[in-house]
C-alpha cells in the first residue's frame, strides 16, 4: 500500500462504506489497515475502465465488483462506481484520491451462499418451463 499512495496531507479516501471523508496520509492508511482487518479475504475486480492522463495527473472510472469474506464468516458482495485520481512524481504514478460509490445490481448482499445455490438452481429448473408454456397459445 506505501508504494502506491501519495504520502501527502491532501491525500484523501472515500470508500464505498465511508461516513466520513478521510484525509491525510497517516489517516488514510490507517483507515484501510483498519477496513482491512476487519476481513478474512477481499476480492476486488475492475469492468470497463476509462483513463485519461493530464500531465502529471490522471483519473480512471471504472466499475468495481467487491467480495468480502468477514472474519464471522458472512460474506458481503457489491458493486461501486470507482475514481481513482493519480499524480506522477518522480516517473511514479501515485494514488491521491480514490471515490468508491457502493451500488448494487444484485439484492443478495447478504444471502448465504448456500441459499444464493438453491435460488440459482430453481431458476434454472424453472425457466424452461416458464418459456414453453408462454409459448404455446
Amino acid at each position: 500500500m506505501d508504494k502506491v499512495w501519495a504520502h501527502e496531507t491532501y491525500t484523501s479516501f472515500i470508500g464505498p462504506l465511508s461516513t466520513t471523508v478521510v484525509v491525510g496520509w497517516d489517516d488514510v492508511r490507517k483507515a484501510w489497515q483498519m477496513r482491512f482487518g476487519q476481513f478474512d479475504s477481499v476480492t476486488i475486480s475492475m469492468d470497463d475502465p476509462h483513463v485519461r492522463i493530464s500531465g502529471d495527473a490522471g483519473w480512471a472510472v471504472c466499475m468495481e465488483k467487491v467480495g468480502l469474506l468477514r472474519k464471522d464468516g458472512k460474506t458481503i458482495a457489491f458493486d461501486a462506481f470507482v475514481t481513482n485520481v493519480f499524480e506522477k512524481r518522480g516517473g511514479q504514478w501515485l494514488l491521491v484520491a480514490p471515490k468508491q460509490r457502493r451500488f448494487s445490481r444484485r439484492r443478495n448482499d447478504h444471502v448465504p451462499s448456500d441459499l444464493l445455490s438453491t435460488i440459482r438452481a430453481s431458476r434454472r429448473s424453472i425457466a424452461p418451463a416458464c418459456s414453453r408454456s408462454a409459448s404455446v397459445r
